[in-house]
C-alpha cells in the first residue's frame, strides 16, 4: 500500500491513458452511469457517453483501474478547432494564447467507491498533471464544474476563477457550473509552503509514483492516438449514434484528422485534406536574426504543422530553418519554407534520414488497440 499522505493507495491500483477498446469503453460506461445517478443522462438513451471530443488524437482518457477494472476516469481535451466545450460559455481567450490550453472534463468514480472518492481523485490528478505537462505540453488547464467542487479544486491544486458567475452547462445537461484555470508550469510556486499536505501534493505532482503507467515513447512528442474505422463505427454508430451530433464543419475537420481513404465510408465522403499525424514537440524557427516558438500539432512526410502564441509583426513566409525536439534528448535542425495555413502556419521541410525515421515511428503508433484482449503494454504504446 503506497501512501499520499493520508491518502493510501492500493498495491492493485495503475493509473494510465485508455490504449484499447475495453479500457475506453468502461470509461465511457462509468461516466454515463456517474452522470445517470445525479439526473444527468438517461442509461435508456445510450450505455455509453461518447462525445464528439473522444474522436480526436487532442483528447486523452485518463483511467484508474483496480484490477482490471475502470474505477475512475477523466478526459483531457486539448485546445482544437472544436474549441474546448466550456467556451460555450465562457471566453477563455486571453488563457489560450498564453499557451497549449486544455479542458479536465467528465471526472466519475465507480459508485462502490465514491465514499472514499478523494483517495482515487487526488491520485488522478497527480497522474493528470504530470502526464499534460511533461508529455501533451499542456501550459493551461480550465474546468467547469459544479460551484459546491470548486473549494476542492482551489484548494488542492490551486485553480483560480475564470468566473464566479454560475451558468447552466449545456455540454453537461444544463447543469450549474463556474470555470476554473490553472497554470501547470507555474503550480509548484503557488504552494502554501505551511500547509504539509499541500506541500507534498506539489513535490508529487510531477513525479513519477509507482502506481503511474506512462507510456513508453521512442520519442517525447506524441500527442494522442486516433480511432481505427473500427473503433469509430463501433463507439460512433453501433454502440451510440455521436456520429449523428457533428455539424457538417465538425465532420470536414473529422476528415481532416482522418484523413486516409479507409475512413471514407464512416465519414460519407472522399477524404481530400492533407495527411497528417498528429503530436506535440516544442520547436524553434529561425528566419534570419529572429527565433521564434513554434508549438507543434502534426507532421506528415514533408511538413511540420504549428501555431504561433505571440502573432510576427510581418507575415512569416519564405525561407526558415526549424530545430525541433523529438525527444527530451535529441532534436533535428531542417531547412524549409514556411507558410500560413489560416490561423496555422505549415513549413515544407528537406527531408533526411532522421526524420524520415521519426515521422515512421509516428505513423506506426497513430492508432488505438482494436482488440479487448490487447492490454497494450508493447514497449512502443504511444498514450491517447
Amino acid at each position: 500500500m503506497i501512501s499520499i499522505d493520508n491518502q493510501h493507495v492500493e498495491d492493485d491500483i495503475t493509473i494510465k491513458v485508455a490504449e484499447n477498446i475495453d479500457e475506453l469503453e468502461q470509461a465511457f460506461k462509468l461516466v454515463q452511469e456517474s452522470y445517470a445517478d445525479i439526473n444527468l443522462a438517461d442509461l435508456k438513451q445510450s450505455p455509453l457517453r461518447v462525445n464528439k471530443y473522444h474522436a480526436l488524437p487532442t483528447t486523452a482518457i485518463i483511467i484508474l483501474k483496480k484490477g482490471d477494472k475502470v474505477i475512475a476516469t477523466l478526459s483531457v481535451i486539448t485546445s482544437n478547432k472544436y474549441k474546448l466545450p466550456l467556451e460555450s460559455l465562457w471566453n477563455i481567450d486571453n488563457i489560450k494564447n498564453s499557451g497549449r490550453t486544455a479542458e479536465v472534463s467528465s471526472l466519475a468514480v465507480a459508485k462502490d467507491y465514491r465514499k472514499a472518492a478523494g483517495k482515487y481523485t487526488v491520485p488522478l490528478m497527480l497522474f493528470v498533471n504530470r502526464y499534460s505537462f511533461k508529455q501533451m505540453g499542456i501550459k493551461n488547464f480550465v474546468i467547469s464544474i459544479n460551484p459546491k467542487a470548486a473549494i476542492f479544486y482551489r484548494g488542492l491544486f490551486n485553480f483560480k476563477y475564470v468566473s464566479k458567475k454560475v451558468k447552466r452547462y449545456e455540454f453537461v445537461n444544463n447543469a450549474p457550473a463556474v470555470c476554473l484555470t490553472m497554470k501547470l508550469d507555474y503550480w509548484q510556486d503557488h504552494i502554501k509552503k505551511d500547509d504539509p499536505y499541500h506541500e507534498k501534493l506539489g513535490k508529487l505532482s510531477f513525479s513519477d509514483l509507482p502506481f503511474f503507467k506512462l507510456p513508453s515513447t521512442k520519442y517525447h512528442c506524441a500527442l494522442g492516438k486516433v480511432m481505427t474505422p473500427k473503433l469509430l463505427d463501433y463507439f460512433f454508430l453501433k454502440k451510440t449514434s455521436a456520429i449523428h451530433d457533428f455539424k457538417k464543419d465538425e465532420i470536414e475537420f473529422l476528415k481532416e484528422v482522418y484523413n486516409f481513404k479507409e475512413y471514407q465510408d464512416i465519414l460519407k465522403g472522399s477524404i481530400k485534406a492533407e495527411e497528417k499525424y498528429f503530436i506535440y514537440c516544442h520547436a524553434d524557427l529561425v528566419i534570419g536574426s529572429d527565433v521564434i516558438d513554434f508549438d507543434t500539432f502534426a507532421v506528415n512526410e514533408n511538413k511540420v504543422f504549428g501555431k504561433l502564441y505571440k502573432k510576427p509583426e510581418n507575415e512569416l513566409h519564405g525561407q526558415c530553418i526549424i530545430k525541433i525536439d523529438i525527444s527530451r534528448k535529441e532534436s533535428l535542425i531542417l531547412k524549409g519554407q514556411i507558410s500560413s495555413v489560416g490561423e496555422y502556419y505549415s513549413v515544407k521541410v528537406e527531408r533526411h534520414e532522421n526524420w524520415d525515421d521519426f515521422v515512421h515511428y509516428i505513423k506506426t503508433n497513430f492508432y488505438f488497440k482494436e482488440s479487448f484482449d490487447d492490454t497494450g503494454d508493447d514497449d512502443n504504446a504511444i498514450a491517447a
